[in-house]
């Protein structure tokens, strides 16, 4: 029962650490090159992910 309420314990921690780490905000402001002015509506990715904003 120990070893069940071990395991069940870490892996909970495991999965709320790892949706807290997911939990990042992207900010900033993209400008079209010359002009200076800002793009609405341009989506964001980070250079390591494959998601976007």
């Amino acid at each position: 029962m120990k070893k069940i309420t071990n395991f069940l314990f870490i892996t909970v921690a495991f999965l709320f650490s790892t949706v807290i780490m997911a939990q990042s905000t992207i900010t900033g402001t993209v400008l079209e090159t010359g002009i200076n002015m800002s793009l609405p509506g341009a989506s964001k990715v980070a250079v390591s992910s494959i998601g976007g904003t």
